[in-house]
């Protein structure tokens, strides 16, 4: 077993005077099969700045781009069962939690006026979802399927989502593709997402990455730089993300 918990100091409003839970559940196997229920993190697809398939964690979007994508997951309550078949890895995941990502409140610098769903708009039962992987010499495939309620919206969407890994010499080439099916009474709305990155790590503790997608009908792009010193206990990145054609909706760098 294992817990998480934080604090966030950062506004000092009653809604945010407790302690929130991010991980806490139970992990284990019966025969052959491992199971891990509670508040989790569960990490889907290859790129480390732009989420394509990586849907079923919310973010904590309270200080947009300050931040790795890592750091800002949100721990959801699942229940994941996972079983082994000729190399493959098999997941179902019955999802009982459905939560929005936290959202800049009015006063930050970071607050967008929006209107979000309230809290008595959940429902106790989100969904499921089903990861089928594989690591093959050199290369790896995940393939992914989830019925979820949409981030900071009140309606459900079926996911498809394919990420493929592969390395050529000091080059590793990722891409992640998902298809979106939304719907409720009210629309419909088809979106496909995808993502392409090249990643070289001939540098002595270091890589250089670049990446750009189609995610929500904009293009979004990402440059990152990584280095390590003194014996992997020092890590300095330099990240910058566009986004928009031509970056007419801005971008963000950062140290």
């Amino acid at each position: 077993s294992d817990i998480k918990a934080y604090k966030d100091f950062r506004t000092n409003t009653k809604d945010d005077d407790n302690f929130d839970i991010n991980e806490l559940f139970v992990e284990g196997d019966i025969k052959n099969i491992d199971y891990k229920v509670g508040r989790q993190i569960i990490v889907w697809g290859k790129s480390d700045n732009i989420r394509i398939t990586d849907t079923l964690n919310r973010l904590d979007k309270t200080a947009f781009g300050m931040v790795d994508i890592k750091d800002l997951r949100l721990g959801r309550f699942m229940s994941k069962f996972g079983i082994g078949y000729n190399g493959w890895d098999i997941d179902v995941i019955a999802i009982e939690e459905n939560m929005h990502s936290k959202m800049p409140k009015e006063g930050s610098d970071y607050y967008i006026p929006k209107q979000y769903p309230k809290e008595e708009d959940d429902k106790l039962l989100s969904g499921g979802a089903i990861s089928i992987s594989k690591n093959f010499q050199g290369q790896d495939i995940a393939l992914y399927l989830s019925n979820d309620y949409v981030d900071n919206d009140i309606y459900k969407t079926n996911m498809f989502g394919v990420a493929y890994n592969v390395v050529f010499d000091s080059f590793l080439f990722k891409t992640e593709i998902a298809y979106f099916d939304n719907y409720d009474t009210n629309r419909v709305d088809e979106v496909t997402d995808g993502l392409f990155g090249i990643e070289y790590n001939g540098i002595s503790d270091g890589s250089i990455s670049f990446e750009v997608a189609n995610k929500s009908k904009e293009i979004q792009y990402a440059i990152r730089w990584t280095q390590s010193y003194f014996n992997d206990s020092l890590d300095l990145t330099a990240l910058w993300l566009g986004f928009g054609k031509d970056i007419q909706n801005g971008a963000i760098s950062r140290v």
